[in-house]
């Protein structure tokens, strides 16, 4: 299997599993992603997700190897080349990416899809495309969204290599974690988003996505209409019951 898939109290950890081939993405492996992460999405027993990668990088991007179709589409078009998921919201779920080793191409556009992006100190994130000849897809956008026009812009037009200190000056990265507890780190942190609302938590997603592109009325809407949403639901009852009696809430994500 490309991609391995484990749920265990309510996180599904999902690994990227090429090592031999630094993961690099060939069809089965785009394919795969895609399944492990819609098969979290409709998970009801699945709350957050852990994206990881076994062996020695993330992903050193797309496999050159699996021929020119995939850059110039060809009959289908290159959607077996594509990560479908990265256009769903994935039903508002939280999802944490660990790098470690090098992020390359399609594999910065998996880990930017992290809502918590952590990294070991070894990570080096590189935009190849124009190495090889070619221009990016989603890249532009997405890092434009998440680290603004200029940085996205160095790392576009430079090509240079950049290394754990600079992902987290620019935001790229929210944490540096030494390797040997940087899938630790990402569990904790899912633990931690456990104790959170899952409607609440998926508002939160929903709006900060809008924010992007809708004008601020907009968002503040919707923000009032999943407001009332939360208030009137079962979970809210829960969170002030379990907060006067001094425990831990049980959400039911309704």
């Amino acid at each position: 299997m490309t991609v391995l898939y484990d749920l265990n109290d309510r996180i599904a950890h999902i690994t990227l599993n090429r090592p031999d081939q630094r993961n690099a993405f060939n069809r089965q492996l785009f394919a795969d992603l895609d399944e492990a992460m819609f098969r979290f999405r409709d998970d009801d027993g699945a709350r957050i997700c852990v994206m990881d990668a076994a062996g020695a990088a993330f992903s050193v991007g797309f496999d050159i190897k699996d021929g020119d179709q995939a850059m110039t589409g060809g009959d289908d078009d290159g959607r077996e080349f594509t990560s479908t998921y990265l256009g769903d919201d994935i039903g508002g779920k939280p999802v944490i990416v660990a790098v470690h080793g090098h992020c390359v191409g399609q594999g910065v556009a998996n880990a930017l899809f992290g809502d918590i992006r952590i990294c070991s100190p070894d990570a080096k994130f590189t935009l190849a495309e124009a190495m090889v000849g070619i221009s990016a897809l989603a890249l532009p956008q997405l890092l434009t969204d998440l680290i603004g026009a200029s940085h996205a812009r160095y790392m576009l037009v430079s090509g240079e290599r950049c290394d754990a200190d600079w992902a987290l000056r620019t935001g790229l990265m929210h944490e540096v974690v030494e390797r040997e507890h940087l899938t630790d780190r990402a569990f904790e942190l899912a633990h931690l988003m456990l104790r959170q609302a899952p409607l609440a938590t998926r508002a939160h997603k929903l709006i900060l996505k809008a924010a992007l592109t809708d004008p601020r009325d907009d968002v503040s809407a919707l923000a009032r209409r999943y407001r009332a949403q939360t208030a009137a639901s079962e979970d809210f009852k829960e969170g002030r019951r379990a907060f006067l009696e001094r425990r831990s809430p049980d959400w039911q994500a309704r």
